[in-house]
Protein backbone atom coordinates (compact mmCIF):
# COMPACT_ATOMS: atom_id res chain seq x y z
CA UNK A 1 0.00 0.00 0.00
CA UNK A 2 0.85 3.32 -0.59
CA UNK A 3 -1.37 4.96 1.63
CA UNK A 4 -3.73 3.96 4.77
CA UNK A 5 -6.73 3.17 3.55
CA UNK A 6 -9.87 0.87 3.88
CA UNK A 7 -9.22 -2.01 1.11
CA UNK A 8 -11.20 -4.95 0.49
CA UNK A 9 -9.95 -8.56 1.26
CA UNK A 10 -11.64 -11.21 -0.96
CA UNK A 11 -12.15 -14.55 0.39
CA UNK A 12 -11.58 -18.08 -0.07
CA UNK A 13 -14.90 -19.64 -2.30
CA UNK A 14 -14.53 -22.09 0.40
CA UNK A 15 -15.37 -19.68 3.29
CA UNK A 16 -18.74 -20.06 3.83
CA UNK A 17 -17.45 -23.38 5.30
CA UNK A 18 -15.17 -22.90 7.74
CA UNK A 19 -14.30 -18.76 7.67
CA UNK A 20 -10.78 -19.63 10.10
CA UNK A 21 -9.45 -22.37 8.10
CA UNK A 22 -9.85 -20.57 4.50
CA UNK A 23 -8.46 -17.53 5.75
CA UNK A 24 -5.13 -18.41 4.43
CA UNK A 25 -6.41 -18.40 0.90
CA UNK A 26 -8.14 -14.33 0.59
CA UNK A 27 -6.61 -11.99 -1.75
CA UNK A 28 -6.72 -8.35 -2.07
CA UNK A 29 -7.37 -9.48 -6.09
CA UNK A 30 -11.08 -10.21 -6.90
CA UNK A 31 -10.00 -12.41 -10.03
CA UNK A 32 -7.73 -14.55 -8.02
CA UNK A 33 -9.16 -17.84 -9.46
CA UNK A 34 -9.21 -19.36 -5.69
CA UNK A 35 -11.52 -16.17 -4.27
CA UNK A 36 -15.17 -15.62 -4.57
CA UNK A 37 -15.15 -11.90 -5.69
CA UNK A 38 -18.69 -11.21 -3.98
CA UNK A 39 -17.65 -12.23 -0.91
CA UNK A 40 -15.37 -9.72 0.93
CA UNK A 41 -14.46 -7.52 4.17
CA UNK A 42 -13.21 -4.42 4.05
CA UNK A 43 -9.84 -4.31 6.42
CA UNK A 44 -7.63 -1.31 7.22
CA UNK A 45 -4.41 -1.27 5.51
CA UNK A 46 -1.54 0.74 6.03
CA UNK A 47 1.82 2.17 4.50
CA UNK A 48 4.35 -0.17 4.59
CA UNK A 49 7.28 1.54 3.51
CA UNK A 50 6.03 4.70 5.74
CA UNK A 51 5.60 2.05 8.82
CA UNK A 52 9.36 0.97 8.32
CA UNK A 53 10.79 4.26 8.15
CA UNK A 54 8.99 5.12 11.31
CA UNK A 55 10.12 1.99 13.32
CA UNK A 56 13.25 3.24 15.90
CA UNK A 57 15.27 -0.07 14.32
CA UNK A 58 15.95 -1.72 11.52
CA UNK A 59 13.83 -4.38 10.52
CA UNK A 60 15.63 -7.93 9.45
CA UNK A 61 12.40 -9.53 7.68
CA UNK A 62 10.02 -8.89 5.90
CA UNK A 63 7.37 -11.06 4.82
CA UNK A 64 4.86 -10.07 2.14
CA UNK A 65 1.89 -12.10 0.99
CA UNK A 66 0.43 -9.77 -1.56
CA UNK A 67 1.70 -10.43 -4.47
CA UNK A 68 4.59 -8.29 -4.63
CA UNK A 69 2.50 -5.14 -4.47
CA UNK A 70 4.59 -3.49 -1.70
CA UNK A 71 7.80 -3.63 -3.06
CA UNK A 72 7.46 -0.40 -5.72
CA UNK A 73 6.64 1.03 -2.84
CA UNK A 74 9.28 0.03 -0.35
CA UNK A 75 12.06 1.14 -2.93
CA UNK A 76 10.76 4.48 -3.98
CA UNK A 77 10.11 5.13 -0.56
CA UNK A 78 13.87 4.68 0.83
CA UNK A 79 12.37 2.15 3.09
CA UNK A 80 14.48 -1.19 1.46
CA UNK A 81 17.97 0.38 3.26
CA UNK A 82 16.24 -0.23 6.54
CA UNK A 83 15.31 -4.05 6.02
CA UNK A 84 17.38 -6.99 6.15
CA UNK A 85 15.94 -9.28 3.79
CA UNK A 86 12.09 -9.81 2.13
CA UNK A 87 10.46 -12.75 1.62
CA UNK A 88 8.10 -11.82 -1.40
CA UNK A 89 5.34 -14.77 -2.16
CA UNK A 90 4.80 -13.91 -5.79
CA UNK A 91 1.72 -15.81 -7.49
CA UNK A 92 2.91 -15.00 -11.28
CA UNK A 93 3.18 -19.17 -11.69
CA UNK A 94 -0.87 -19.14 -10.52
CA UNK A 95 -2.29 -16.20 -11.72
CA UNK A 96 -1.83 -15.27 -15.68
CA UNK A 97 -2.69 -11.59 -14.80
CA UNK A 98 0.26 -11.02 -12.46
CA UNK A 99 2.82 -12.64 -14.81
CA UNK A 100 3.90 -9.12 -16.46
CA UNK A 101 3.75 -7.23 -13.35
CA UNK A 102 6.16 -9.69 -11.86
CA UNK A 103 8.68 -9.64 -14.54
CA UNK A 104 8.85 -6.09 -14.17
CA UNK A 105 9.41 -6.73 -10.54
CA UNK A 106 11.61 -8.53 -10.94
CA UNK A 107 13.58 -6.57 -13.42
CA UNK A 108 13.57 -3.42 -10.99
CA UNK A 109 15.25 -5.52 -8.29
CA UNK A 110 17.95 -6.83 -10.56
CA UNK A 111 18.06 -3.24 -11.86
CA UNK A 112 18.44 -1.69 -7.96
CA UNK A 113 20.63 -4.45 -6.86
CA UNK A 114 18.32 -5.87 -4.58
CA UNK A 115 17.48 -9.32 -6.26
CA UNK A 116 19.72 -11.10 -3.13
CA UNK A 117 17.79 -8.82 -0.57
CA UNK A 118 14.45 -9.78 -1.96
CA UNK A 119 13.21 -13.34 -2.41
CA UNK A 120 10.65 -14.21 -4.98
CA UNK A 121 11.64 -17.52 -4.73
CA UNK A 122 12.05 -19.36 -1.67
CA UNK A 123 8.60 -21.26 -1.66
Amino acid sequence: MDRDETVRLYLHRNAGDDPVGWSRGSSGLPYKGNVNPDAYVEVEAVDLARFVLELDREVQLVKIDVEGADVDRLIDAGAMDRIGTVLLEVHDGRVPELRDETERLRACLRDEGLADKVQTDWI
